[in-house]
């Protein structure tokens, strides 16, 4: 196993593991905001659900999005970069 399959793995586990606990975090929010009200505004717009599994689910989603996006900014970086060291 290569330096750079070592870190990428990581990286994905960490990545994992956050969106795990931005699930966990919105279930138990989802849970306790149930009490309070039907439905829970997000972004101005949206109307989700004010139950735990809806809001586990929202939270995890916008976790691996968010990840993904940088991740992916990170990997472009890293390309360009190698393409220029080569020039």
């Amino acid at each position: 196993m290569t330096e750079d399959t070592r870190g990428r793995r990581i990286v994905v586990a960490v990545g994992v593991v956050v969106v795990a606990l931005a699930g966990v975090v919105g279930f138990v929010v989802g849970e306790n905001a149930a009490e309070s009200g039907e439905s829970v505004q997000v972004f101005g717009s949206v109307a989700i659900p004010a139950s735990g599994p809806a809001l586990g689910a929202f939270g995890a989603l916008l976790a691996a999005a968010v990840l993904g996006g940088l991740f992916a900014l990170v990997e472009l970086a890293s390309r360009l970069e190698s393409t220029e060291a080569t020039e």
